[in-house]
């Protein structure tokens, strides 16, 4: 069984509860399609997406409940055929496969998933939707430092991080050993368009390992990035620390607001309890 099925009867459920204004039940979706197999396989967006049973409510919540549906709508409006796009925490592959499409023959997507789990599917992913001559992965977790790093095992894999953090702690959680590359230098002279980023608090981590990439004033790329200010506290950092960096490199990052579509301001960074996915560009 690959879980489709259960997807597609539990698609017009969610449908309705939006319509009336209600959540769809995310956490009883996860648990189902967690029930359905050890494996699971969806179609979203046009593509064909393997993922495993841990991930059941990333799954479920792309799928089913239109999950970051504005953000999808932005990160793909914003790249062009030929650009180059960097998917920093690249889990399964779902917006590596969206930025490969819209890259195309001429353009280049890099994908880094430091977790052995995922990663196995994100390959899998990118051979069956035909994507790799687009797609390079590494199995690596960008940070500032080259090395190897202790990394965290949630037994929900799209939880998995550098920093023993509130979501990898008391669930089952294991550690692996990982190699940390510095982006600086594994993409050296590489003109960056557009970055996802999401990767459990260790945003800053990656931030400070390329900034040269960041500031090259040859181009002027745009951001996703989380703000989870729980996972950037468990790694040492802050929500206005992750801004500020931001700032420094020249980017200003607005918050993204899926339920109502749109871009907006943050007055106070230090008061942000929710995680929220920024959208940053070059100051003008």
């Amino acid at each position: 069984m690959n879980g489709m099925w259960l997807v597609r009867g539990l698609w017009p459920v969610a449908a309705l509860m939006r319509r009336l204004g209600l959540r769809p039940p995310v956490r009883f979706g996860r648990w189902l399609l967690g029930l359905s197999a050890k494996n699971l396989k969806v179609e979203v967006d046009g593509f064909s997406v393997e993922a495993p049973a841990a991930n059941a409510g990333l799954v479920y919540r792309f799928a089913c409940c239109d999950e970051e549906n504005y953000t999808r709508q932005l990160f793909t409006s914003r790249i062009a055929p030929g650009m180059t796009v960097l998917d920093i925490g690249a889990n399964v592959g779902f917006f590596t496969l969206l930025a490969a499409r819209q890259v195309g023959a001429t353009g280049r997507v890099y994908a880094f998933e430091p977790d052995p789990r995922t990663f196995r599917y994100l390959q899998q992913n990118i051979r069956n939707n035909a994507m790799e001559a687009i797609v390079t992965v590494a199995q690596v977790a960008a940070s500032d430092t080259e090395g190897t790093a202790t990394f965290f095992l949630s037994k929900g894999a799209f939880l998995s991080g550098l920093f023993s953090s509130a979501f990898s702690t008391g669930d089952g959680a294991t550690t692996t050993t990982v190699q940390t590359v510095r982006l600086d230098e594994r993409l050296s002279g590489v003109k960056i368009d557009v970055v996802k980023m999401d990767i459990e608090g260790a945003e800053l981590h990656a931030l400070r390992g390329m900034r040269d990439l960041l500031t090259n004033p040859a181009v002027a790329p745009i951001m996703f990035v989380e703000c989870n200010p729980a996972a950037l506290s468990a790694a040492g950092g802050s929500a206005q620390e992750l801004i500020d960096c931001l700032r420094g490199m020249g980017l200003r990052a607005k918050a993204i607001n899926d339920d109502h579509k749109c871009l907006e301001t943050i007055p106070d960074p230090g008061q942000l309890n929710q995680p929220v996915n920024l959208y940053c560009e070059r100051f003008r």
